[in-house]
């Protein structure tokens, strides 16, 4: 059975692993966008508690949200405080 399922006009509904493959986002990351209510809100599917969302939907979010990379945490060596957090290194 086929992971996506074809919706009204054509606009398929993507499961999360669909989603963290073709856009190239971690399941944490989807879900801190979903806690802060950014992400769009998935549809409803009869008959099934998996969430899917719309493609044409979670590409927008993705044109308008770009991927940033992080903060490098490989450089600070292992004593080095946060700056700012009142303790000496």
């Amino acid at each position: 059975m086929s992971e996506e399922r074809p919706a009204r006009g054509g606009d398929d509904l993507l499961s999360l692993a669909q989603i963290k493959q073709r856009f190239g986002v971690s399941r944490t990351t989807i879900h801190g966008w979903r806690a802060r209510g950014d992400f769009p809100d998935p549809e409803p599917t009869p008959g099934s508690t998996r969430l899917r969302w719309r493609e044409s939907a979670v590409a927008r979010f993705m044109e308008n949200n770009p991927k940033r990379q992080g903060a490098r945490t490989d450089l600070k060596s292992p004593g080095e405080s946060k700056e700012g957090d009142g303790r000496s290194a």
